[in-house]
């Protein structure tokens, strides 16, 4: 975890003695959030799973508001298109620099570093973006989401992304440097949900997951 912490957007803490949850009276064992106001107050609390009216009060005890998300560009890159991607979700992932199977920790007959390596190359943009595609690639249904790698793989087997080469075009669209990596997910109503230059952040990676309808690292689900 603590390797991770400079990808956060907020502080860790790991709360063994329940210094926190005790007087927040949060149980264990479960997700749980709470806001406090500028003295002290507790504008919310709520332990478990957040239906909508719970997510309105989180909105409304921070001041927040959802994104507006715009609209897809016309592009094409292999396959893909608006048009193809209508109500689906679709992942755009732009690499920066080849990426073999060798290069991957986590996947069989990858990457067979010990963990601070493992953890080192991971956080290389491209190697990040292909290791997590790889990891949901058993997972995703393609009934509802479809994607394609743009870039050089090798050895890198993959039954549900698409590659190809490169797609400038597409990359001018989404507005991404020539020589950078990086990801676009389209919603499925055709808005871009996600678009990131450079490694994606541990943070993001929930969004991803959330857009893909998969449980990122878990290979339980593969099929």
């Amino acid at each position: 975890m603590g390797m991770m912490r400079p990808e956060l957007r907020l502080p860790l803490y790991i709360d063994f003695e329940g210094v926190f949850m005790t007087p927040l009276k949060l149980p264990r064992g479960h997700t749980g959030v709470v806001v406090l106001g500028p003295t002290g107050e507790v504008l919310l609390r709520h332990s478990g799973p957040a239906d909508d009216a719970t997510l309105a009060a989180l909105k409304a005890a921070l001041g927040a508001d959802e994104p507006t998300l715009s609209p897809a560009p016309e592009f094409t890159a292999g396959t893909l298109s608006r048009a193809a991607c209508r109500g689906k979700v679709c992942v755009l992932a732009f690499l920066d620099a080849p990426v073999a199977l060798a290069d991957l920790p986590g996947v069989e007959g990858g990457f067979k570093g010990g963990r601070e390596e493992s953890f080192e190359r991971f956080g290389r943009p491209s190697i990040r973006l292909v290791g997590v595609l790889a990891g949901a690639d058993g997972k995703i249904d393609e009934d509802k989401v479809a994607g394609v790698i743009v870039g050089d793989l090798s050895g890198v087997t993959l039954r549900r992304w698409q590659q190809v080469a490169e797609a400038a075009a597409a990359r001018a669209a989404f507005e991404l440097p020539p020589d950078r990596a990086g990801l676009v997910i389209i919603d499925d109503q055709g808005r871009v949900a996600l678009k990131a230059i450079g490694r994606v952040p541990f943070w993001q990676l929930g969004l991803v997951s959330e857009l893909l309808g998969v449980e990122l690292g878990d290979r339980s689900g593969e099929r």
